[in-house]
């Protein structure tokens, strides 16, 4: 559920949003879970009317400047590669700027984002992580403006390990491109992290720690993540409500080294496809299945057999 909040006479917006995937009662029996906060923050624009730059300042928690959009109706679990499940708190200024032919709004975010830096030995924040995003939209003729960005987030982290604090470095890089060309949507993202193994992971549970110790060393891991995906909208092609859409996405792990004896993923990857149907301008339904595909190290484990799952989705939202 989500309630968003808005004025415009104040230029104040705000969401905030929850779920009932959380800890608790009987999650790992029958997926009943207690209730959550996901997203809460407000952002305030500087000015509304007649400028060419509005500065603006985001106050509480969202999505991290890594994250990037997707088709895909599965936005609880996500698909791999991307990541729509963690919500981080920051604090976030940036300006939106109007060129005339294209549009840029370029932020810095000062965020607690250790919870994608995970380790094997004992690990602690130095200092708030950091998150800089420039997205860029611009006027190519083909209909609805294409979208650019390119992102960067580091985090600092103190490892103890053969009895002494280490300050280590953790990061990601990345880009992307969505190009509308009337009713069809073409969209491509990628991205290199080191020692940031939370990001992109289809979950947790197998994903590989960001630090280890390989002897007296300490080892990082590096994971490779891209997504393409395309779709189609038939209300711009004949006013028929209806768009369908699918992508692939994977997210590759690297220098596991002594953790190949452990039940960890090396590759992992998603296939989808949907539909969805608007009912009304504040209903709509939509119909997904995911086609889930993972390669574990491991002893017991063949790392270039594949393991599959299946998920269908059925999505329904309502907005008053």
């Amino acid at each position: 559920m989500g309630f968003n909040l808005d004025n415009k006479a104040e230029g104040i917006k705000g969401l905030i949003e929850g779920d009932f995937k959380g800890g608790g009662a009987n999650i790992g029996t029958d997926g009943n879970g207690n209730f959550r906060l996901r997203r809460a923050f407000f952002v305030k624009e500087f000015c509304q009317e007649g400028c060419n730059y509005t500065p603006w300042l985001l106050v509480g928690q969202d999505y991290s400047p890594g994250n990037f959009d997707v088709y895909s109706l599965n936005g609880l679990n996500n698909t791999a590669g991307t990541d729509l499940t963690k919500k981080i708190p920051q604090v976030a200024f940036g300006v939106k700027l109007d060129l005339g032919a294209a549009k840029l709004n370029p932020y810095i975010t000062f965020e607690d984002i250790q919870g994608y830096v995970t380790s094997k030995v004992s690990q602690r924040a130095s200092m708030p992580g950091i998150g800089i995003k420039v997205p860029v939209e611009f006027e190519t003729g083909l209909g609805s403006p294409a979208k650019f960005y390119a992102q960067f987030q580091w985090q600092q982290t103190k490892q103890t390990y053969n009895n002494s604090d280490n300050d280590e470095n953790s990061y990601i890089i990345g880009t992307g491109l969505e190009l509308p060309i009337y009713a069809f949507s073409l969209k491509g993202d990628v991205y290199y992290a080191k020692a940031f193994t939370g990001f992109g992971a289809p979950t947790d549970k197998i994903s590989p720690p960001s630090f280890y110790l390989n002897g007296n060393s300490l080892e990082k891991v590096s994971s490779t993540g891209w997504a393409l995906q395309a779709k189609v909208d038939f209300n711009k092609l004949a006013q028929v409500p209806i768009s369908i859409a699918g992508g692939y996405s994977q997210i590759i792990y690297g220098n596991l080294t002594t953790l190949s004896s452990s039940d960890y993923a090396r590759k992992a990857a998603t296939v989808y496809a949907n539909l969805a149907y608007n009912l009304t301008k504040s209903a709509s339904l939509g119909l997904e299945y995911d086609r889930n595909i993972t390669y574990y190290v491991g002893s017991k484990n063949d790392p270039n057999h594949a393991q599959y799952s299946n998920q269908v989705f059925l999505v329904g939202t309502y907005k008053f």
